[in-house]
């Protein structure tokens, strides 16, 4: 298991604020407030923090997500063109995916987790309990994908 220094974790808690989620970038900010009913969604819920729509991002988004319980976080595995990250808020994930020479393979992530996921390989989540999870994942931009 990972351990981290007081350092980065006071400067974590200036990216967590009550319950909202700040991702800072030299030119941008982006403020969410998550709802309340969120958690009790019957799908994922989706806030996009920096994107190529709201900053000068030109090839990866950052989102905080939220999965209810007993959901997926897609209903089919998606790939992205380039690697994606996940860093577990809150919560537990069951994680499946195909790498590229087609096994197949699954494990938990919870919160603390941080996950690498290569280009290309299909990916999604599943929450097998009865709390929601929530996770900070980098994907490519929409700019970068089309």
């Amino acid at each position: 298991m990972l351990q981290f220094g007081a350092s980065f974790l006071s400067k974590l808690n200036h990216i967590f604020l009550e319950g909202s989620f700040i991702f800072a970038l030299p030119i941008s900010v982006i403020s969410i407030k998550k709802k309340a009913s969120d958690e009790n969604s019957k799908e994922m819920v989706t806030y996009f923090g920096i994107d190529s729509t709201n900053s000068e991002s030109k090839s990866i988004a950052a989102k905080y997500d939220i999965i209810p319980p007993y959901t997926k976080t897609d209903n089919e595995p998606v790939a992205h063109p380039s690697e994606s990250l996940i860093y577990m808020i809150k919560g537990k994930l069951r994680f499946y995916a195909t790498k590229n020479d087609g096994s197949n393979y699954s494990f938990d992530i919870a919160a603390g987790d941080f996950i690498h996921v290569p280009a290309g390989e299909p990916h999604y989540a599943e929450n097998q309990s009865g709390q929601a999870a929530e996770a900070i994942v980098t994907i490519p931009s929409p700019k970068f994908v089309n």
